[in-house]
């Protein structure tokens, strides 16, 4: 099957910044920039993202997605997090709810094709080069080591004739 453009994403109302399934990335918006007249950048909230995938990616994401359960609690420190019920130690907990139901993928016509394109430039292509990874750098005191040996002949001496 050949690839169509989707717009897929998470709805607003999930607790969620986004989630990632089946290899795809499910957000609930995405910036839009472009150049204005006067040559400023200008950046609009479009929702979603638009991706070139299959419907047979599509579907393994949704069954992926049938899999992960948003887990919330509640408090002072609240929070939410993703747990994957395929996992050996999951245990469900009242809270969850799975992400399935946040999510959306539909099709697009081609005219909004130009916003798949990228135009800006890679890192490595500004820089002209390949950046190199810094050396790793080592935790902790340094070790002292120990000073080289240095072997030192003793001098005859004199002894007292008498």
């Amino acid at each position: 099957m050949q690839p169509q453009l989707y717009r897929i994403g998470l709805n607003p109302d999930a607790p969620l910044h986004s989630v990632t399934a089946g290899g795809l990335n499910f957000v609930p918006h995405t910036f839009a920039v472009a150049l204005n007249g006067d040559g400023e950048t200008e950046r609009s909230k479009v929702r979603g993202s638009i991706v070139e995938t299959t419907p047979e990616q599509l579907q393994r994401a949704l069954e992926s997605a049938s899999h992960k359960h948003a887990r919330s609690t509640k408090g002072a420190s609240a929070r939410t997090w993703l747990v994957d019920d395929r996992l050996k130690y999951h245990r469900p907990h009242l809270s969850d709810t799975c992400v399935a139901q946040w999510l959306y993928a539909e099709p697009v016509g081609p005219e909004a094709a130009p916003l798949v394109e990228v135009t800006r430039p890679s890192l490595a292509e500004t820089l002209g080069k390949v950046a190199k990874p810094k050396a790793k750098r080592k935790r902790g005191r340094p070790r002292k080591t120990a000073a080289p040996a240095v072997k030192v002949e003793a001098e005859p001496q004199a002894t007292k004739a008498g």
